[in-house]
Order: structure tokens, then C-alpha cells, then sequence
């Protein structure tokens, strides 16, 4: 299981509570709207373009229409399963075996008994605060099936953030017994948006090290190296200007080397970790990035890397400083793009 935290992320902070989870109405008011809808299902036409069994999970059977109609809509054959709808499950669980439809949109867990083993990619765009109902729910991409390398997890709904991974679940405490505070039991890759454990010192992705908190910081001299344009004054976001580029080789046990980028800036560096020898997500990413600068060879870390000195460098790039990894959000090119 490979879980990401998108970009777009459910903001369930002011949603009322019953029975030990989010209430259900209070859900749907909050998250079931028209932009939310579009702007996840476009996230996961991005994510999951080469995955090839989908099985999304809602909130209540209104959301599960509206998100399969979206799907639908953009090209992904999608079809619903709960309990008003038309004609008998079983067939539209035998179908989506079949094959013969892409997403499977549900509403909370999938009826008893299903058991679809290649399922690769599952979204999540129901909250909740059950760590069994979360562990029920990405449980479904479990089962190994010849050519699945792994399951990937959209987590929309910000549950693993909340409720940790599956295999090391947090059961949510009351209020009193924590005094209104609480450890995160994840943390997100800055680089490839793989949700992993707190203490873990790599990302098992993308490789990318992470820097463990200190009371240093080195951004004091931003502000004197950005170009703002129409930023607004206070803006966390800075295009910075690039000064240089180096390359490094990034090895890590257990997964395939990556291209370590980094970009200075002045006074400032930046670094981005590029993974042309992954066969997941990253590896996606890696195509785009590498398009960009002209490269039009083998996808393998060490080629690109022998020719890195003759990709595309950027004369700017836009950095947001607003999370705890500088995230680079945008480069510019000689020609303007």
C-alpha cells in the first residue's frame, strides 16, 4: 500500500461529531459541493492514469452519484454500488470484476463479501475518525493479484493523517485524556506526497531524507533574493532566482536510486528529489519533470544523470515556504514558460 495526501485535502475540523465519528448529514453538507468534487476527481485523473481498477469511497449515496457522474464525465467509466440502487449489486460487483467499468464508486464500506483482488488505486472522500472503519476501507487493495505491484491510496479525506497507517493504527483519545493535544502519527514526503510514519528518516517512495526539526534556520535572507511580481507583500510563495544547478546521485536501500536537484539561489538552496527509475507515481512525476527540460532518453536515473548537464535549467523558480520543506511549485524557463 502506497498512501498519498493530494493536494486537495477535506477540512473536517468543524464537523459535527455523533456516536465516537463525523456526523454523516454534516459531511455531506460540508464536502459535497461541485468544486470539491472537481478538483479531486481531476487530481486523480493525474495520479491514476495508469492504474486500471478504481474503487472510491463517499460519503453518502447522493456524493457517491456526483462523484461518478464526474468521473463519468471525464472519461473514466464509473459505477455506483449502495443500497437504493437500481437492479442487484451482486451483477455490478461481478462486472467491475469483469473489467467491463473502471471505478466502483461506494458508499462507506463495500457490501459484505466483496473480494475484487487487482484493485490498485483507491480514493478516499469519506472522513472519518473509526480506525476500524478506516482499516476496513483500505483494506480492499490488500489482496495480492499477479501484476500488482502495489495499491495506491488518494487520501482526500486526510484519514491516514489522523489515524495513521493501517498497520499502525491510533485509536483517536478523548479530549480529557489528552488534554487537547495530540502527536501526529504521520507526516508527509514533500516530494512525492507519500504519507508515512513520523520517526521515518526516508521516504520509502521516493528515497527523499527528511531533516528532523531544529531551532537553525536558513531563510533568513529570502527577502533579499526574490523577484515578488504580483505576489502580495507577505506571501509565503517567492520566486526565487537561479543562480545554478547541481546534480547528485541519491541512494537508498531498498529502492531505486533518485536524482538529488539543487538549486541555488543566492543565499538560498533548494532542494527537489527526481525519481526517473521508480514505476509508481514518482516515477510519473519524473516523466513530467524530465519533459520540461528536454531530455528524450531512457527513464533511468543514472542516464539522465549522465547527461544532466545538458538539460534545461530554470531562471526562476516558485517556492512556497508556508509548510515545513520548501515546496517548489512552478519554474520558469528561458522562454517565458
Amino acid at each position: 500500500m502506497v498512501s498519498v495526501a493530494p493536494k486537495t485535502q477535506l477540512d473536517s475540523s468543524n464537523v459535527k461529531k455523533s456516536a465516537g465519528d463525523f456526523n454523516i448529514k454534516d459531511l455531506a453538507k460540508t464536502h459535497d459541493k461541485i468544486s470539491i468534487t472537481n478538483s479531486a476527481v481531476e487530481d486523480a485523473l493525474h495520479y491514476g492514469k495508469n492504474y486500471k481498477k478504481w474503487l472510491v469511497f463517499c460519503i453518502d449515496i447522493a456524493h457517491c452519484e456526483h462523484v461518478a457522474a464526474e468521473l463519468n464525465k471525464r472519461g473514466v467509466s464509473a459505477r455506483v454500488l449502495h443500497s437504493r440502487m437500481d437492479g442487484d449489486r451482486k451483477d455490478i460487483v461481478n462486472s467491475f470484476k469483469r473489467g467491463e467499468f473502471k471505478a466502483l464508486v461506494s458508499v462507506g464500506m463495500v457490501t459484505t463479501g466483496f473480494d475484487v483482488k487487482d484493485i490498485d488505486l483507491i480514493l478516499m472522500l469519506r472522513p472519518t475518525e473509526s480506525a476500524v472503519l478506516h482499516v476496513q476501507m483500505i483494506g480492499r487493495g490488500l489482496r495480492p493479484f499477479p501484476g500488482k505491484e502495489h495499491c495506491l491510496v488518494l487520501d482526500y479525506a486526510g484519514n491516514t493523517a489522523r489515524l495513521g497507517p493501517i498497520n499502525n493504527v491510533i485509536i483517536p483519545k478523548k479530549a480529557n485524556e489528552t488534554n487537547g493535544k495530540g502527536i501526529a502519527p504521520t507526516k508527509t514526503c514533500p516530494v512525492c506526497r507519500t504519507i508515512t510514519f513520523t520517526l521515518a528518516k526516508f521516504c520509502d517512495s521516493c528515497g527523499h531524507e527528511f531533516v528532523f526539526e531544529t531551532k537553525l534556520t536558513t531563510l533568513s535572507s529570502v527577502e533579499d533574493i526574490i523577484e515578488r511580481g504580483s505576489l502580495p507583500p507577505d506571501s509565503k510563495v517567492k520566486w526565487l532566482n537561479v543562480k545554478s544547478v547541481k546534480y547528485n546521485i541519491h541512494k537508498k536501500t531498498g529502492s531505486p536510486d533518485s536524482l538529488l536537484v539543487t538549486y541555488f539561489c543566492g543565499l538560498t538552496t533548494v532542494k527537489e528529489w527526481v525519481c526517473p527509475s521508480h514505476r509508481n507515481y514518482a516515477g510519473y512525476k519524473a516523466e513530467h519533470w524530465l519533459k520540461y527540460r528536454g531530455y528524450k532518453g531512457v527513464k533511468d536515473t543514472y542516464a539522465v544523470m549522465r547527461v544532466s548537464h545538458t538539460l534545461k535549467k530554470p531562471t526562476q523558480i516558485l517556492v512556497d515556504f508556508s509548510d515545513k520543506y520548501p515546496n517548489i511549485k512552478n519554474m520558469r524557463f528561458e522562454n517565458g514558460k
